[in-house]
């Protein structure tokens, strides 16, 4: 997870992601907002590796930190679990 604060909500964060577990957190290239409850989500920290099963919801833009704008894919969180 890359943004879990103030900016994204207690329901909502920006990670890194992938289709299966990497072997180097660099390694998650995909730029991701996803979106779940906040109870299920109280336990996420900043850094967490994490598994999700999701729906994607479609895309998100969002207006960056140095003035640009980027979409990246929305997804619906179902179920998550820190790993």
């Amino acid at each position: 997870m890359t943004q879990f604060d103030a900016a994204t909500g207690t329901d909502t964060f920006r990670a890194d992601v992938a289709h299966r577990r990497m072997s180097d957190e660099f390694d998650y290239e995909t730029n991701t907002i996803l979106s779940g409850s906040g109870t299920d989500l109280a336990d996420l920290v900043e850094d967490d590796i994490f598994r999700a099963k999701v729906i994607v919801l479609g895309s998100f833009s969002y207006d960056t930190q140095i003035s640009g704008s980027t979409t990246v894919p929305l997804l619906q969180i179902d179920s998550i679990k820190v790993v």
